[in-house]
């Protein structure tokens, strides 16, 4: 299974868990030529939604979700996996963050391979559970 993290989380995270973790992929949206710094949310979306199989897609952008309506509507349309990382946790400092994520990695891998239809999840600060928030299909 191949996992892409998004800008607004440390590259250094995508590093770590892809050495971590030897049977799955873990990269970072910018080590991909095809994305810049500054390439829109909605055409990031398109080209992993393209992918076959699709990767899981990391965040910590809930408004994509949650706030700009042509993000969600995208979301809704790619058939995504995507797993939200909640805005207290990017203000936790790099080792804690580390560390929460090694933790639950195990909990991820589980809960987006055992999902039938594309899901988005959520993590909060506390980093205790992977929540589900529902199909990814019914955000539009």
């Amino acid at each position: 299974m191949k996992f892409y993290f998004d800008n607004n989380l440390p590259i250094r995270l995508a590093r770590m868990l892809n050495h971590f973790d030897a049977g799955h992929t873990v990269s970072h949206i910018t080590e991909d030529r095809r994305f810049q710094h500054n390439t829109p949310d909605v055409d990031i979306i398109a080209s992993l939604a393209a992918e076959s199989p699709r990767p899981v897609f990391l965040t910590a952008d809930m408004s994509m979700y949650r706030k700009v309506p042509v993000e969600r509507l995208a979301l809704a349309d790619s058939g995504l996996t995507i797993v939200f990382f909640r805005r207290n946790f990017d203000n936790l400092d790099f080792p804690t963050r580390a560390w929460k994520l090694v933790k639950l990695w195990p909990q991820i891998i589980a809960e987006t391979t055992r999902c039938r239809v594309p899901t988005m999840f959520e993590i909060t600060a506390k980093a205790e559970k992977v929540q589900s928030l529902g199909p990814t299909a019914g955000c539009g």
